[in-house]
């Protein structure tokens, strides 16, 4: 008797110490979920991509390729990867947690409806597919509406981005319907006051003003503006945001005297109620200097210009992202003046700053890049011009980029680089590589398209020309 209960005592040791090791590692795995949501929320997205990872690999070791913390996993990697720029990466992650999402037995509708939504999103962003994204959008509606019901703010968060697809589409018939559909899924769950509604009012007046419905626009502005002058004073900072969405509808419309006076208002409440140095006052300057800007007041604008920086920099720091904004608007203030030199030393500054905060060959330094190519070529600095816009080619071929096609496109920018300093040669490569990509970029006739064939022809004639004259080669 003694010797069975010591057998089954074994037997339970055994057993309870493996179901110890099993729920060890399952709480690995969660916590490093857990790890990787805190990085997403704190916008530590290196960190969420390493986090996600050690997710990934311990739930697979401890359930398998087929269940939902493996699917969480990814969708987690996912976002972190597109927060990161990698775009390719984060949208084959995306696929591959709704392919198994698709294939558990225990489903997960509310995952499922989050990871749909989030790869509509990076389809939109991409600009590469809008009937996918579409398709996505109008999925993770569904698949919401079956879970949540038809009035949930999940549904209202759908709505208003595929209202934003069609508005970039141009298909503006539906965008009204949806944003007052998402309004009214708002105002009913949060409330008509608040900030999920505010935010939602904030959009349909943006669609008023784009269509030039300014009436539309300036009473759903007035809307969000009142509702805190009545409850506040007039120099609270709560008052900052409508006010700007205001002078903004008023820049607009060309009412300049209207707009430099809400853009005063709001600096004077930011440096009321804020001591300097503060990132606040130093936005508040930096929209009155961009107004100023837009004027071609640039002796004004100057000044504000220099002071907005000197407080985000104290505010923030010398790698902070919204200095970096702030640095590119003021390049791009000399650069407008054709004070090409005084740009340069900015834009290279920036550059210098992002390969600090993101490292080399990084996605996200490709504006940086380009800005600075830009000023190169525009002051005659071809050689280095050509070597900035190699890193832009060469970085989105190591990310795995797709070349999507726009006037703006690294090959066509090449391509008219050559063009313009004699390298025909070179100058033909490039536009026959810009033209590879046309395919999978135009749909249908496309004004666009049409002056590029405009200007291909152009260029062959004009090489065919050097060509006569040279007969030894077509280059100069």
């Amino acid at each position: 008797m003694v010797k069975r209960i010591a057998r089954v005592t074994v037997v339970l040791a055994l057993l309870l110490g493996q179901a110890a090791v099993a729920s060890a590692t399952q709480t690995v795995s969660e916590d490093a979920l857990r790890e990787t949501l805190h990085h997403l929320k704190m916008r530590q997205y290196s960190e969420a991509v390493k986090a996600s990872k050690n997710a990934l690999s311990t739930a697979r070791e401890q359930h398998g390729n087929t269940h939902p913390t493996v699917a969480k996993a990814l969708r987690y990697l996912a976002h972190a990867c597109w927060k990161m720029g990698y775009l390719p990466r984060a949208e084959t992650y995306y696929r591959q947690a709704l392919d198994l999402y698709g294939t558990l037995s225990e489903k997960q509708p509310v995952d499922e409806s989050i990871a749909t939504l989030e790869l509509a999103m990076l389809i939109h962003h991409r600009g590469e597919h809008p009937q996918e994204a579409e398709t996505l959008y109008l999925l993770a509606k569904n698949r919401y509406e079956a879970v949540l019901g038809g009035e949930h703010p999940e549904i209202a968060v759908v709505l208003v981005n595929l209202a934003s697809l069609y508005q970039s589409e141009g298909n503006c018939s539906q965008v009204e319907t949806l944003l007052k559909r998402a309004l009214a899924i708002n105002e009913k769950y949060f409330g008509p006051d608040s900030f999920k509604t505010r935010d939602t009012v904030t959009y349909l007046a943006l669609y008023y003003r784009s269509q030039g419905q300014f009436d539309n626009a300036e009473t759903l502005y007035r809307r969000l503006l009142d509702f805190f002058e009545k409850r506040l004073d007039s120099d609270h900072p709560f008052l900052v945001n409508p006010l700007n969405d205001l002078a903004g509808l008023y820049r607009a419309q060309g009412r300049d005297e209207a707009a430099e006076e809400i853009y005063k208002r709001v600096l004077f409440i930011q440096e009321h109620n804020l001591p300097e140095p503060h990132a606040l006052i130093g936005n508040a300057l930096w929209n009155l200097a961009d107004f100023y800007t837009d004027l071609d007041e640039y002796d004004q604008a100057e000044s504000l210009y220099v002071r907005a920086v000197d407080n985000f920099k104290k505010a923030l720091g010398s790698g902070n992202i919204l200095l970096i904004t702030l640095l590119r608007s003021q390049a791009g203030f000399y650069e407008k003046q054709g004070k090409l030199l005084r740009a340069e030393v900015i834009y290279r500054r920036i550059l210098e700053t992002s390969v600090q905060l993101y490292g080399e060959n990084q996605p996200l330094l490709l504006p940086y890049l380009g800005d600075l190519a830009r000023v190169h070529r525009v002051m005659g600095n071809s050689q280095q011009a050509e070597i900035l816009y190699k890193q832009i080619l060469d970085i989105r071929s190591l990310t795995g980029g797709k070349n999507q096609f726009h006037l703006n496109n690294p090959f066509l920018i090449m391509a008219r680089h050559y063009r313009d300093i004699g390298k025909l040669n070179e100058a033909e490569e490039f536009y026959k590589r810009a033209l590879a990509v046309i395919g999978d970029s135009f749909e249908g006739d496309n004004q666009g398209l049409a002056e590029l064939l405009n200007e291909l022809g152009r260029f062959f004639q004009e090489a065919q020309k050097a060509a006569k004259q040279h007969p030894n080669g077509k280059d100069n």
